[in-house]
């Protein structure tokens, strides 16, 4: 558990050209959406199967081998508890 929730993310998080660009992220009440200067992405809440919350990650699944992966300082700390009472209400 070590490993996936804070090795893993950190060495990817800090090698990977994507992780470098600024991110906004968008929880409506029908999709999830990211978005960079360059493009955005939105999906349906009902595309993810689950979610699981690590010490500084959300990681949302569509399936047990694929997930979508985004930082919780994306976020104000006062607004964690709404995002996960949203998470847990749309993915469960």
């Amino acid at each position: 558990m070590v490993a996936f929730w804070y090795a893993l993310p950190a060495i990817i998080y800090k090698r990977t050209v994507t992780f470098k660009d600024r991110f906004k992220v968008t929880l409506s009440p029908d999709t999830f959406t990211i978005e960079n200067e360059r493009a955005s992405r939105s999906w349906p809440w009902k595309d993810f199967s689950s979610f699981i919350e690590s010490p500084h990650f959300f990681h949302l699944y569509f399936n047990p081998r694929s997930f979508f992966i985004f930082p919780k300082d994306a976020f104000e700390e006062s607004e964690l508890h709404e995002v996960r009472i949203l998470l847990q209400e749309k993915i469960g």
